[in-house]
């Protein structure tokens, strides 16, 4: 995934790209371990069919939330574009019935999704990451580029002071409701809990209102809230 130069001159950063979010509550009796035993053997099927070769999938548990009662996890799967995004889920609903039908959980929401990167951290992810996710509102007159321009300014002028956190804007396309009052969702990640404390720590000592970018992103017209975290396991 390559940075883009636009027409005055200045860095875009990265192409968008599709997402998908299976949010979901164990069945009676089941755990986690029944369900990262379940997404191995989903991957072992995954790879021999030779239709997921850029699927990434993570599972989700959340961590600091506002109530853990709704879900016990998320399945978040990521594809570079609809083309194979459809082409997967085309697949899985034909031949995956049998791995389907032993699911150790039951979604209560499915969300497709556009995201696009805004900075991506350097290293190998550890055993668990970690990642929050907030709601935003823009302001009137105020656009999703607008921020997103300001956004990939102030993450790359962070990461000349040592800053290594991953950071995400989505948009949700298919599998929401009329109830979630927003106009996007910002998603900031790191590729350990211990990572994302030494990269708070650098926020507040040396970012907040003391960088340019970060006082100009601020300055853009948006509003966000209902931050919640969830750890991080890769399958895929």
């Amino acid at each position: 995934m390559g940075v883009n130069v636009i027409a005055d001159g200045h860095e875009s950063s990265y192409e968008p790209y599709k997402a998908e979010y299976y949010v979901g509550k164990l069945l009676p009796g089941k755990t986690m371990d029944d369900m990262v035993k379940w997404a191995m053997d989903w991957k072992e099927w995954a790879d021999e069919s030779g239709m997921y070769e850029n699927y990434n999938v993570n599972l989700m548990v959340p961590y600091f939330i506002n109530n853990g009662s709704t879900h016990d996890l998320m399945w978040y799967g990521r594809y570079p574009n609809s083309t194979e995004q459809f082409a997967g889920l085309d697949y899985w609903v034909n031949n995956g019935q049998k791995l389907a039908a032993k699911l150790p959980l039951k979604n209560n929401l499915v969300v497709e999704v556009w995201q696009r990167d805004v900075s991506v951290p350097e290293g190998e992810p550890g055993q668990t990451g970690y990642v929050m996710y907030q709601d935003c509102r823009l302001d009137e007159g105020v656009t999703g580029n607008d921020v997103y321009e300001a956004y990939y300014a102030y993450a790359k002028a962070a990461r000349e002071l040592g800053d290594n956190l991953g950071r995400k804007m989505m948009w949700p396309v298919t599998g929401t409701s009329e109830a979630w009052n927003y106009d996007f969702i910002v998603v900031m990640y790191a590729n350990s809990l211990a990572e994302y404390g030494v990269n708070n720590d650098l926020f507040w000592d040396q970012i907040n209102g003391k960088l340019e970018e970060n006082k100009a992103l601020g300055e853009v017209g948006y509003q966000c809230y209902n931050r919640r975290s969830y750890t991080t396991m890769n399958i895929k």
